[in-house]
């Protein structure tokens, strides 16, 4: 973990020059492609994709790997040219060549190839993804050593596998399968092989870049890093590639808000409307289950906003409550299903309530609102 470097000043290991925290209540990183980021809590994820699976009596375990392992690979080819790519084949082929290249070949390939893996471990590390170990064929010099790993502590399996399958595909210009084995506590050795996606989806539109509304919120900023101070007082295990909230103790990673809206996407094309319906009531479910009523009452409208611009989930505009019900308006909101089962989940908790009434409203420009009455 030596490539990981922390602030002198806070102690996180990211800068302004990899992040940026907006008035907007957005995070942008600053590295090509600029890709809009979350700082956000990651234990909902599996468990909202197997809430979504109950609810409309379907596996969907395979359409959410599928689709992250599309948008992977579709990073990875578009950072490394394919006259690179192929090159690098050519390399390794040659490590089942003539006798004479095999051993020289596969020494090259295995020093830089394990640099790079623990240089992109680290990088998921500090991400808060998990502990990324590499398998024991790096020591063998075995010219596939790349398609075995151990993730410990993932911050999403599912998530993981598929963006095992797009960072591996890319390099063997084959389609692969991915299989895993739970090999100790939350510990889970993941295997690549050639072999035919399970399902094939069909091509989503792009992506819209939106211009993101000024916004207001303003942090106090660490004269080391540049980044917000507040962040600091989330504990960044690097080891474990954990990141935990240590006012509720609950995980956070830093991930694309994208990864997750195009994999709602793909479920929705896939199985239908009702799929949006079914998120909300997942994510409501699970913070009902999961979250303390505190959780919302003693923050208040400016703890919630800051929360949010925080975590870079929007900038709260309004929080109205009156006749016993909320009105809330979020500029620049994202992840739309999962913020409107969220802001359900702890309206009904709030108010001690079994069900309640939603109505929402998600604009081209992203704006985000809510009504919820009891």
């Amino acid at each position: 973990m030596a490539s990981i470097k922390r602030c002198r000043e806070c102690g996180v290991p990211f800068s302004k020059k990899d992040l940026q925290w907006t008035p907007g209540g957005v995070i942008e990183q600053m590295l090509p492609p600029h890709q809009r980021q979350v700082l956000c809590e990651c234990d909902f994820i599996d468990p909202l994709f197997a809430g979504i699976s109950r609810l409309l009596g379907l596996p969907i375990d395979h359409i959410v790997i599928e689709s992250r392992r599309r948008e992977v690979e579709q990073y990875v080819a578009a950072r490394y040219p394919a006259s690179f790519r192929k090159a690098f084949k050519k390399l390794n082929d040659l490590a089942d060549g003539d006798r004479m290249w095999q051993r020289a070949v596969r020494n090259v390939l295995s020093k830089t190839g394990k640099l790079f893996f623990v240089r992109v471990s680290d990088i998921g590390r500090a991400c808060g993804f998990g502990d990324i170990l590499p398998s024991e064929l790096w020591e063998e010099n075995d010219r596939y050593a790349y398609r075995v790993n151990t993730i410990r502590k993932p911050y999403s399996l599912l998530l993981y596998l598929g963006e095992t399958l797009g960072s591996a595909e890319p390099w063997d210009l084959e389609d692969m399968c991915v299989d895993y084995e739970k090999t100790g506590d939350d510990t889970y050795r993941v295997m690549l092989s050639p072999g035919r996606h399970p399902i094939e989806l069909a091509d989503r539109l792009q992506v819209r870049k939106r211009a993101y509304r000024p916004g207001d919120m303003v942090f106090e900023l660490c004269p080391g890093c540049g980044l917000p101070r507040i962040i600091s007082h989330f504990r960044w295990d690097l080891k474990d590639g954990v990141i935990t909230d240590p006012g509720t103790g609950r995980r956070m990673a830093i991930y694309s808000p994208a990864s997750l809206e195009a994999i709602l996407e793909d479920l929705e094309a896939e199985l239908g409307e009702t799929l949006t319906e079914a998120v909300i009531t997942a994510q409501r479910d699970y913070v009902k289950s999961t979250y303390d009523v505190r959780d919302w009452k003693v923050r208040g409208a400016e703890g919630l906003k800051r929360e949010l611009a925080l975590r870079g989930l929007g900038n709260l505009t309004t929080f109205r409550e009156e006749g016993g019900g909320v009105e809330i308006h979020i500029e620049n909101a994202c992840i739309h299903p999962v913020m409107v089962g969220t802001a359900q989940g702890f309206f009904e908790l709030a108010g001690e309530l079994k069900e309640s009434s939603c109505a929402w409203v998600a604009a081209e420009d992203g704006d985000l609102k809510i009504s919820l009455n009891a």
